[in-house]
């Protein structure tokens, strides 16, 4: 029942706004600022979006060609590559195959870590307000 009537009190206070917001016709004003609000936020998930298929291809597409380009880079450079070299550089490439792959994860966790460090030393660092009054 309070799940219920908590449901209610917010339907009936936004009801209540929004016949506010007809009644002084502040609708046009309140919709362009929605408007750019929703397209800010549209902005940030695209752009998430696109960094998310970065991340994804570089999971598998990066460890994926890597022995081609070490290979590639190391006979155009006018060397010459031996069997046991060979397979040696495949052997330590396959290696560090498995932790090149979390290396974009990592990038973006640790980015994530210093958005929120940021936050928190913002938090921290400002001035305390006292609202009591005795």
């Amino acid at each position: 029942m309070t799940r219920s009537d908590k449901r209610v009190k917010t339907t009936n206070e936004s009801l209540n706004n929004i016949k506010m917001l007809k009644l002084y016709s502040w609708t046009s004003i309140f919709s362009e600022s929605i408007r750019q609000k929703r397209t800010e936020e549209l902005n940030w998930l695209w752009k998430r979006f696109v960094n998310g298929i970065g991340v994804v291809s570089s999971l598998y597409f990066f460890p994926a060609i890597l022995s081609a380009v070490v290979f590639a880079s190391y006979i155009s450079a006018g060397n010459y590559l031996s069997l046991d070299i060979a397979f040696t550089v495949i052997t330590l490439l396959n290696m560090i195959k498995d932790p090149l792959r979390f290396l974009p994860l990592f990038i973006g966790n640790f980015l994530e870590f210093l958005v929120s460090m940021k936050r928190i030393q913002s938090f921290l660092l400002v001035d305390e307000v006292n609202t009591r009054h005795f």
